[in-house]
């Protein structure tokens, strides 16, 4: 019964999320709103709570045995540092490389659970740890810092190829996890991989989504709404269970 309440509000939490935003899609097809403090405060909210996932995997991993945990943890941490540099950084070339290379990390890390669990790396992940939280943070600031430096991630408005193929390749990651999160969940039976194919799935639809929008427009709004969803469905499992 509890399972089949926290089901209940998984979906509603994605509806409630969801359905405004489709209508306006509907009813304003042309709509375009530059808001960078509502953004820079979605964007502040999903890396936060990317972060703070990550902290949890990592603090129960180790008594829980579910070592392919380890590499979502390390694609939501290195995903949460990098949103957190983009939540910060003025639109340009930097604002969208920053995105890009955020859902990037995240879902690779993701697409990681489809190696085998085994203990032959464990010594080696600490240092995997350090790795993602050091070049998150390093890329972050050269992108601040050196913005001459950057590749070309928008033109005329328009996401180019370079940002699109990002995204792309991102949301594939994603959508890998959530077919080996389906199998685990079809395999046992539990609530917990059941939710991960739900957040990956809607990490892996905003990323997908992301190469029909462009700046301020009505789809860049809604793919936002996407992921901040999925994070909201993580947070309120975190606050449930724990």
């Amino acid at each position: 019964m509890r399972d089949r309440r926290l089901l209940l509000y998984i979906a509603l939490v994605v509806m409630l999320a969801l359905i405004p935003v489709g209508a306006m899609h509907v009813l304003w097809p042309h709509f375009i709103w530059q808001n960078e403090a509502l953004h820079s405060t979605i964007e502040s909210v999903g890396a936060l709570a990317a972060i703070l996932m990550a902290v949890v995997l990592l603090q129960r991993q180790p008594d829980e045995g579910n070592r392919r945990l380890f590499w979502v943890a390390m694609g939501l941490l290195g995903g949460g540092i990098l949103d957190g540099f983009h939540a910060v950084t003025q639109p340009g070339h930097g604002f969208v490389l920053l995105h890009s290379m955020a859902v990037l990390v995240a879902g690779f890390g993701f697409a990681l659970v489809w190696l085998p669990e085994s203990d032959r790396y464990a010594s080696g992940r600490k240092w995997v740890l350090w790795a993602v939280i050091t070049g998150s943070t390093l890329f972050g600031i050269w992108t601040l810092l050196f913005r001459g430096t950057l590749p070309v991630m928008v033109q005329d408005g328009e996401f180019t190829t370079t940002a699109r193929v990002l995204n792309l390749l991102s949301g594939v990651f994603f959508i890998a996890a959530a077919g080996r999160f389906l199998l685990d969940f079809h395999r046992s039976i539990k609530l917990e991989p059941y939710l991960f194919s739900c957040m990956a799935l809607l990490f892996g639809l905003a990323s997908l989504m992301f190469t029909y929008s462009a700046l301020w427009d009505d789809a860049w709004w809604f793919w936002h709404v996407v992921r901040l969803s999925a994070y909201l469905l993580v947070m309120g499992f975190v606050v449930q269970a724990y």
